[in-house]
């Protein structure tokens, strides 16, 4: 059987795009973890939905995650400051990237 190279460049596309989906998941997984194992020794649920914690959008949110990283001397890697700044605003902020 042979494929045309119409139907290579498809089944390329989609095999790219279903691994990204799966990236994706595994990265928020990843930063629910993080956030658990590390977050919470400081923090509870409560200070994410406070409309006054001075975090207005995705970048904000991702300096914060970096600051507290750093603080709570769990030096997050830059790839675990991602997933736990992406697990936060799935869960609880809702930011446009």
């Amino acid at each position: 059987m042979k494929l045309s190279s119409k139907t290579i460049t498809l089944l390329g596309l989609y095999l790219s795009l279903s691994f990204n989906v799966i990236a994706s998941d595994d990265s928020e997984a990843d930063g629910q973890f993080l956030h658990a194992d590390k977050c919470l020794k400081c923090h509870t649920d409560q200070p994410y939905i406070n409309q006054k914690s001075g975090i207005e959008n995705y970048q904000k949110l991702h300096s914060r995650v970096k600051m507290c990283s750093h603080q709570a001397e769990a030096e997050f890697f830059d790839d675990e400051i991602i997933s736990v700044t992406d697990y936060l605003n799935n869960t609880y902020y809702k930011f446009k990237k």
